[in-house]
């Protein structure tokens, strides 16, 4: 009862042996109304099951004290910046006045790459998605950032410092 969900929110509702994504039409005195062609992007079904035939109509599967959150999704990129550089940025997904959009944040100025590379059981490399042969076997995943100084002649040879950053991510259930 005391959530700040609202109408429009995307969220995740979960109970032991399932989940859904839904986007609230309604929420008041804690009780979550979701319907099918409501909000933006909205939903496809009332059906929250698995698996959902959009358009069909049917009974909620969650009993009661089910878990309920906000979906917190975000996205990471490297952009051009207001000052003509370039910006490490999160896109996070917001409820405006109902409808689901996504909003930029700059979070770190100078930063000029960001890779993700991934590992996949039984190989010594780490590849880009493109070149993934099983997904299910991929156990680790490496990040890598790249950065140069703001001040363009900070180095000893009158060019930009430049930095590179790596950390690795194990994926706990796939890791022998």
């Amino acid at each position: 009862a005391g959530a700040d969900l609202a109408a429009g929110d995307a969220v995740i509702i979960c109970s032991p042996d399932h989940a859904a994504i839904a986007q609230l039409s309604a929420y008041a005195a804690g009780t979550l109304t979701y319907a099918a062609d409501s909000g933006s992007p909205g939903n496809c079904s009332t059906r929250l099951d698995f698996p959902t035939a959009c358009g069909t109509a049917g009974g909620e599967p969650f009993k009661q004290n089910s878990l309920v959150t906000r979906l917190k999704a975000v996205d990471w990129y490297v952009g051009t910046n207001p000052d003509g550089g370039t910006s490490l940025y999160r896109v996070a997904l917001v409820n405006q006045a109902g409808a689901l959009q996504t909003q930029a944040q700059e979070m770190v100025r100078d930063i000029t790459a960001l890779r993700f590379r991934y590992h996949e059981v039984g190989t010594d490399t780490y590849v880009a998605a493109s070149s993934v042969a099983n997904w299910g076997q991929v156990d680790a995943v490496r990040v890598e950032l790249e950065m140069e100084s703001g001040e363009q002649r900070a180095g000893t040879d009158g060019q930009p410092l430049q930095r590179s950053f790596q950390a690795v991510t194990t994926l706990r259930n796939r890791v022998n």
